[in-house]
């Protein structure tokens, strides 16, 4: 069990680090422990059933955490949607394969 727990611990921490690549990259300037306090909660908050794999939820979550960092929302709506297409594309894989498979 304590494996599982380390290994769901590392998988949020990568998460949240391409997050902070994505956001780095469309220049906006996060200080990293309140920006991984902030993705924690998104995060959480993206998965309750409201929306389709958070969407929207988990920008309207963003814009109103960091705008008070002084993030341009604009910048953040944009690193949010690009990090959700990042992970479409790292699950899409994934979601071929089960496709594929052969049913019983």
């Amino acid at each position: 069990a304590l494996a599982l727990v380390a290994m769901a611990i590392v998988a949020h921490l990568a998460n949240i680090a391409v997050f902070l690549v994505v956001a780095q990259a469309l220049g906006a300037q996060l200080p990293l422990l309140p920006t991984i306090a902030v993705m924690c909660a998104v995060l959480l908050v993206g998965v309750l059933p409201v929306s389709v794999a958070g969407w929207g939820v988990r920008e309207l979550a963003l814009v109103q955490a960091l705008g008070h960092m002084g993030v341009a929302p604009d910048t953040i709506i944009l690193a949010s949607v690009t990090y959700g297409l990042v992970l479409f594309m790292m699950q899409a894989p994934g979601f071929l394969l089960l496709a594929r498979r052969d049913r019983p």
